[in-house]
């Protein structure tokens, strides 16, 4: 057992304040998972196992899907100049990395071409007014209207049922394949080592 947090020393990065950003309600949570099947609740639920950013997520490719080595490769990003998707590669080097795929998602996310974008209009990537109308017809249909992508991808698992995924997600931590590290680490930790 650990007698201490580990994180009660760490300082976030320089140029960062202290600000904590609200985190999903278990409720809220619960509905992302329940609502998987729903249109664009897949990117919902991609976010939560796996902690990437939006335009990770938007950039991801089927041959991003390594199914053999339970591995997500994150490559590229979309931005968006004006309304039209475009790709790049991640700001630094540190941002092309591999990202735990866990059962759970891995069940979730369908075969494809692998040159077809996951979430994606014939194959391409979202526009930005294409993926802001698919989110906002998801949030409200699955009742997460407060939540924003980023708030999704930054929240660790607080019930047991879904140990597996703060497991993964702390391991990512370890590893440091994680980007959610600072905002995610001593909330995933306490759910970890909690007796409860």
């Amino acid at each position: 057992m650990i007698e201490t947090s580990p994180t009660e020393y760490i300082q976030p990065p320089h140029g960062q304040g202290k600000k904590r950003r609200r985190a999903p309600s278990d409720d809220e949570i619960a509905n992302i998972i329940a609502s998987v099947d729903l249109p664009f609740g897949l990117y919902a639920y991609l976010l939560i196992y796996t902690g990437c950013r939006r335009c990770e997520a938007l950039g991801l490719q089927y041959k991003h899907i390594d199914r053999e080595n339970n591995l997500i490769h994150i490559m590229q990003t979309v931005y968006f100049k004006s309304n039209r998707a475009a790709l790049k590669k991640p700001k630094s080097d540190k941002g092309i990395r591999d990202i735990i795929l866990l059962d759970v998602l891995k069940e979730k996310i369908p075969e494809g071409n692998p040159e077809d974008f996951i979430f994606n209009l014939n194959g391409k990537p979202l526009s930005k007014s294409q993926f802001a109308a698919a989110w906002e017809r998801y949030t409200a249909a699955s009742g997460v209207n407060e939540l924003t992508p980023h708030i999704v991808r930054a929240s660790p698992p607080k019930k047991k049922p879904e140990s597996k995924r703060a497991f993964g997600l702390f391991s990512c931590f370890l590893s440091g394949l994680c980007p959610c590290f600072y905002t995610s680490w001593a909330l995933c930790l306490d759910f970890i080592f909690s007796d409860t």
